[in-house]
């Protein structure tokens, strides 16, 4: 339906099947396996981050404010 939006000729259908997944049982040691650990993975980090998201919101703040600042009538 895009590709005639679009206004491209339809693809040839396939006959190939979709390829059989294994059960999600089977998949989720190894999906696991690659996800980090939210909490020992990195404690350096989290003060770091946390400045740095208060920063971000402080700086975000004074470019509203300044703008509303700007935009005030008379």
């Amino acid at each position: 339906m895009l590709c005639q939006l679009a206004g491209h000729p339809s693809p040839p259908p396939s006959d190939e099947p979709w390829p059989e997944l294994p059960p999600p049982d089977e998949l989720w040691p190894a999906i696991h396996a690659r996800l980090p650990d939210d909490e020992d993975d990195s404690p350096g980090l989290r003060w770091p981050l946390i400045v740095a998201s208060v920063v971000g919101l402080l700086i975000g703040a004074a470019i509203c404010l300044s703008l509303l600042l700007e935009l005030r009538p008379g």
